[in-house]
């Protein structure tokens, strides 16, 4: 069996900005979300005006789960990643629709039926 180790490369519509204590900052499009990820055991770099300033936040408590938006913020928008184009709509389990971490793979897809001599489906 063969290995194959796909890297990411920058993309205008995605940034990982900072990450660490349970936390990551990102930025999709022009928007700049913060949200928990318990595997950020690090400490963050940015300062904390940095997250301050997020225009989107998502929380959690034991009684609720919710994404607070600055008032200029739309609770969904478009962004465009490897080609594609994608809706990001963040839900009230802190994801926002997509995985922005696999455009590696998405390429490596859009390359295989490309070559294909035959119709392909794909399932996501």
């Amino acid at each position: 069996m063969n290995s194959l180790i796909l890297t990411t490369t920058p993309s205008r519509d995605y940034e990982l900005l900072d990450s660490g204590d349970g936390e990551k900052l990102e930025r999709y499009g022009a928007v700049v979300v913060s949200r928990p990820d318990p595997q950020a055991l690090w400490h963050k770099k940015l300062a904390s005006a940095a997250w301050k300033s997020a225009h989107a936040k998502f929380s959690r408590t034991a009684e609720r789960a919710e994404w607070k938006f600055d008032a200029h913020t739309p609770e969904r928008w478009n962004i465009e990643l490897a080609g594609l184009k994608f809706w990001i709509k963040p839900t009230a389990f802190k994801h926002v629709g997509i995985f922005p971490e696999q455009v590696s793979n998405w390429t490596w897809m859009q390359e295989c039926i490309k070559k294909s001599a035959h119709p392909v489906k794909v399932l996501n």
